[in-house]
């Protein structure tokens, strides 16, 4: 006897239960991202979260939930989890340690998700590592000396790290994070995404730091 997969059914009760809870936010399907081991069923980024889904439906194990629950945490707010109701005592056996305060889990049952687990998001993640090589280097846009700063990521990531505050760093990447999210064609072909700056703000907060960029390149 084949059984037929739900999943389907419970991606489309979560992406609509979360985009009526978050109107403006973007929700992308199988996100995923250089340096990830992980792909998200479902990502959501609005101006105040960013939410992991991971769907676990009748056709699925729990092989891979734990990998997948601890890498979503470096990166999100929150992370959800939808299981359908055949592996809720192996969940509750093997997973209890990884249950805290930003998880949430929803058991699928009828057509219904049931709230199982209630997280509580925290504050919005630095999102550094998500950034592109393309997206690092608009971190020295406008900057007089740029050109003597090699372009690989590590070199880019090094003078971030020494030149920003953590603040800042969290400010800009969460721009040019979202910007993609918003401007990238989805699985589109025709179209290569390239990334720019087009915030007055954040133009300005990167000029700020002409001297201490200086700085850095003398001291490299």
């Amino acid at each position: 006897m084949i059984i037929t997969t739900n999943e389907k059914i419970i991606r489309k009760l979560l992406r609509n239960k979360y985009q009526k809870q978050y109107p403006n936010a973007i929700i992308r399907d199988e996100f995923t991202s250089l340096g990830l081991n992980t792909r998200n069923d479902l990502f959501l980024v609005d101006d105040s979260i960013i939410i992991s889904f991971e769907i676990k439906s009748n056709r699925d194990t729990l092989k891979r939930l734990r990998s997948q629950i601890t890498e979503y945490k470096t990166y999100s707010s929150m992370v959800v989890i939808a299981l359908d109701i055949k592996h809720v005592k192996k969940f509750e056996k093997d997973f209890e340690d990884l249950v805290d305060d930003n998880l949430t889990v929803y058991v699928y049952h009828d057509y219904e998700l049931i709230n199982y687990i209630d997280g509580i998001p925290k504050e919005f993640p630095n999102l550094l590592n998500l950034l592109w090589s393309s997206e690092l280097l608009l971190f020295r846009e406008g900057l007089k000396g740029r050109s003597k700063l090699p372009k690989s990521s590590i070199a880019s990531k090094k003078m971030i790290n020494a030149v920003f505050s953590q603040e800042e760093i969290s400010q800009i990447s969460k721009y040019l994070f979202v910007k993609r999210l918003k401007d990238e064609p989805h699985k589109s072909k025709i179209k290569k995404y390239k990334p720019d700056i087009k915030d007055d703000d954040i133009k300005d907060l990167i000029l700020e730091h002409q001297e201490r960029f200086t700085k850095y390149l003398k001291e490299m």
